[in-house]
């Protein structure tokens, strides 16, 4: 007798992680296993997949399958209905469970009450309420950043001058070793953004601003979602280091900039300038999106790729500056070069006879109008 563990303290909703599950199905299949026992049948899975592909093999493999109520045979439909009945009713009362759970919690969001982690400023009393750290130096460099954004309206400005001060920015860290504790770093430019978008700074209760995806490789990702789907939103619920007001003045002023400076907003459409690769070019030495920069040289506007991610991320120096001119003259070569005249010849033969067959179609549309037409008149003149 073989006894395997089924993936103890994992729910059976998926096979991933679950090596004892997936030890169980492989030796079913290989017909190394003459009965599977267990209290529970729901324990084994609670995928509606993965226990109808375990009940496929058993039955192909004549593996019989056991519970506390009595032994199936897979392979005759009867026993084999009322195990994929188990199995959907074990899938359902999960189900119903989550659902439970979920409406408690969105219930106790929809109250203001349901404790989140807090940014780091804000803590918890003793009484669940949410007030500001009273560690003087994490209050004063908060407060720090939102004066300089106030002042520049730029994440990147407010980057720069905490660099440049060398002012050190606060991290709590959450899970692990040291759980709890404060670590001071150097701040970068996406965490700035994370705070400017942090509603809990301006005193307000949110839930929802993120959902559960997977992805190609079925992995969860964290999706943003847009302040109009937000589940719960409560202005007020709380102290605050800047008004509501501000903060709405703030995600105007970021959004406005992140045309300019978000990598994914890059080389969707052409601005004014005679730079060749506006947003098409990348940096050879790190593989950022190089950006377009304009001087003046003799009476004419020059431009020059400019690759500034470390400057815009991390008040660093620009990794590279060339000349846009050369640049643009030797891409316009390669597409002049692949271009060849056989090219141009065959494109314009295919125009040619698409406007042959445009015309041709018109024709015909014509003539059924005008035999439309003087059938028509024949109808009136019988008439």
């Amino acid at each position: 007798m073989s006894t395997s563990s089924i993936g103890p303290g994992l729910s059976g909703a998926q096979s991933q992680d679950r090596d004892g599950f997936q030890h169980l199905v492989t030796e079913v299949a290989m017909g190394h296993a003459g009965i599977v026992l267990g209290l529970e049948g729901s324990r084994l899975a609670r995928n509606n997949a993965d226990w109808h592909r375990l009940l496929e093999l058993a039955a192909l493999a004549r593996t019989l399958i056991m519970d506390e109520n009595g032994v199936y045979d897979p392979a005759y439909f009867n026993d084999r209905m009322l195990l994929g009945l188990k199995g959907t009713m074990s899938e359902a009362e999960l189900h119903i469970l989550k659902s439970r759970l979920q409406g408690g919690i969105l219930n106790k969001a929809r109250r203001g009450e349901l404790e989140m982690p807090l940014p780091i400023g804000l803590v918890y009393t003793p009484d669940a309420r949410v007030v500001l750290d009273p560690d003087r130096q994490i209050q004063d460099t908060v407060r720090l950043l939102f004066d300089t954004f106030r002042e520049t309206g730029s994440a990147c400005a407010v980057v720069r001058r905490l660099r440049g001060e060398k002012i050190l920015f606060p991290r709590r860290i959450r899970r692990g070793i040291g759980k709890g504790d404060v670590l001071w770093s150097e701040i970068d430019h996406s965490r700035v953004l994370q705070i400017l978008h942090n509603p809990r700074y301006a005193g307000a209760f949110a839930y929802g601003r993120t959902r559960t995806a997977y992805n190609a490789k079925l992995k969860s990702v964290q999706l943003r979602v847009a302040r109009s789907d937000w589940q719960v939103l409560i202005p007020e619920a709380h102290e605050g280091y800047i008004s509501w007001a501000e903060y709405e003045r703030n995600q105007t002023t970021l959004e406005q900039n992140a045309a300019g400076f978000s990598p994914g907003l890059r080389g969707r459409m052409p601005r004014q300038g005679s730079g060749l690769l506006q947003g098409r070019l990348l940096c050879g030495r790190c593989g950022a999106r190089m950006r377009v920069h304009y001087e003046p040289f003799e009476g004419r506007l020059r431009p020059y790729y400019v690759c500034n991610e470390a400057v815009v991320r991390h008040a660093g120096k620009h990794c590279q500056w060339v000349r846009g001119a050369p640049v643009d003259d030797a891409v316009s070569a390669l597409l002049l070069e692949a271009m060849a005249p056989a090219a141009i010849d065959v494109a314009l033969a295919v125009q040619q006879e698409i406007t042959q067959r445009v015309e041709q179609a018109t024709a015909l549309r014509g003539a059924q109008l005008q035999r439309a037409r003087y059938e028509a008149e024949l109808a009136a003149d019988a008439t």
